[in-house]
C-alpha cells in the first residue's frame, strides 16, 4: 500500500522549544515553505502577539490563531510552527490531523528557562512569571502527548540534526 504524501507539517510545544528555528530548517530540507503561525496572524491583525493579548484578549486571539491555521492549512505542502496553545482548541486538533501530521518538539522546562532569558520573556504574555509558565507547562504537556511524533530537544541539540530526526520519524 502506498502512504499519501503528507501535506502539512506541524510543530508543536511550549514557548522555546524551538519551533520556528527546526520548522525553518525543516522547511528548507524539504524545499517547502515555512510559516510562523504567531508571525502569520502579526501580519494578518497588523499587531504584536502582546498588543493582541493586552487590547483584545486571549480568546480573541485564539479565533484569529484559528483562522490563520485554517487558512494556512488549505495552501500547499507546508511545515507550520504552531503556537504553544494552537493544541488546545479541539477543532486546531481536529484540523490537523485532517491535513497533516502533528510533531512535538519536547523541551524540558529547565531548558526553556534558559532559553527564555528575562528579555526574551517579556515579548511572551503568558509567561507572566517562572512560577505561572511552569503550570501552564505542565497542563499543555497533555495536548502536546497527542501529536503524531516526538522529538526530544535537548541543550546541545542543533536545528539541521532535529530536522533530519523529524524527516526519518515521518518516513520522508
Amino acid at each position: 500500500m502506498v502512504t499519501p504524501p503528507i501535506r502539512h507539517i506541524y510543530l508543536t510545544g511550549f514557548m522555546g522549544a524551538g519551533k520556528s528555528t527546526v520548522g525553518r530548517a525543516l522547511g528548507d530540507r524539504l524545499r517547502v515553505s515555512f510559516v510562523d503561525l504567531d508571525s502569520r496572524i502579526e501580519t494578518r491583525c497588523q499587531m504584536s502577539i502582546p498588543r493582541i493579548f493586552a487590547e483584545r484578549g486571549e480568546e480573541w486571539f485564539r479565533q484569529q490563531e484559528h483562522e490563520a491555521l485554517a487558512s494556512i492549512s488549505g495552501d500547499g505542502d507546508t511545515v507550520i510552527a504552531v503556537g504553544g496553545g494552537a493544541l488546545e482548541r479541539p477543532d486546531n486538533r481536529r484540523l490537523m490531523r485532517q491535513r497533516g501530521v502533528t510533531v512535538w518538539l519536547d523541551a524540558p522546562f529547565s531548558l526553556i528557562l534558559q532559553r527564555l532569558g528575562d528579555g526574551e520573556r517579556v515579548g511572551r504574555p503568558l509567561f507572566s512569571d517562572e512560577a505561572a509558565a511552569r503550570a501552564l507547562f505542565d497542563r499543555r504537556r497533555s495536548q502536546y502527548a497527542r501529536a503524531d511524533y516526538v522529538v526530544r530537544i535537548r541543550a546541545e541539540s542543533k536545528p539541521e540534526a532535529l530536522a533530519e530526526d523529524i524527516l526519518n520519524l515521518i518516513g520522508k
